[in-house]
């Protein structure tokens, strides 16, 4: 089979991001001549070489959908900086693609993105809406920041919203299983508050 010919035939399934596995179903191949067939694509800067086992089919692809498939089996979301430049809440480009996961905390090196996943309490895993523009899960303003104060992030220059709903924080907050941490949260919205 032609290189360009099964590029063509894994473009087709319109999935940006595929596993050896994936592709040796596809291409009705065994896994060994799936990983040959990838490695020459990826040499022919036709695709690119994830992580181990993954590739990058769509060369175009959104990278915040990376840690999606990164941070597999977890589920995770983007949250913190990521989210709240997202929401038009602070001007700062994140350098980093930041998520947050029941699964453990740790920076991975992708050659697309660097990405930091960051341990949050599956209690206070919530707060986040399928977002159809970028295709990933997102946190809403609220639980973004709220994730800044959990994880006791510096915070940058910040531009709270018309639309913040306070409201909604502080219910989220209630889920927090740490009496110490939710009394460390609240406390920083507060300070966030008109007229606090």
């Amino acid at each position: 089979m032609k290189l360009l010919t099964v590029l063509k035939t894994l473009q087709n399934v319109a999935i940006p991001v595929m596993s050896t596995r994936d592709v040796a179903r596809i291409l009705e191949v065994s896994i060994e001549n799936a990983s040959q067939i990838l490695r020459r694509l990826a040499q022919e800067k036709h695709i690119i070489h994830l992580a181990r086992g993954l590739w990058i089919i769509d060369l175009k692809v959104n990278p915040l959908v990376l840690p999606d498939y990164l941070v597999a089996p977890f589920p995770c979301y983007v949250s913190l900086q990521s989210a709240l430049y997202h929401h038009g809440m602070i001007d700062q480009i994140p350098r980093v693609i930041t998520v947050v996961s029941p699964g453990r905390s740790r920076k991975i090196e992708t050659p697309v993105a660097t990405i930091h996943v960051h341990h949050i309490e599956s209690e206070f895993f919530l707060g986040y809406d399928f977002d159809p523009k970028t295709r990933v899960n997102m946190a809403t303003p609220e639980k973004a920041l709220l994730d800044i104060y959990y994880l006791r992030k510096r915070l940058p220059e910040l531009e709270i919203p018309a639309n913040f709903n306070f409201k909604k924080a502080k219910e989220m907050i209630r889920k927090i299983p740490s009496q110490a941490l939710r009394t460390i949260v609240e406390t920083s919205l507060k300070k966030e508050i008109p007229g606090s």
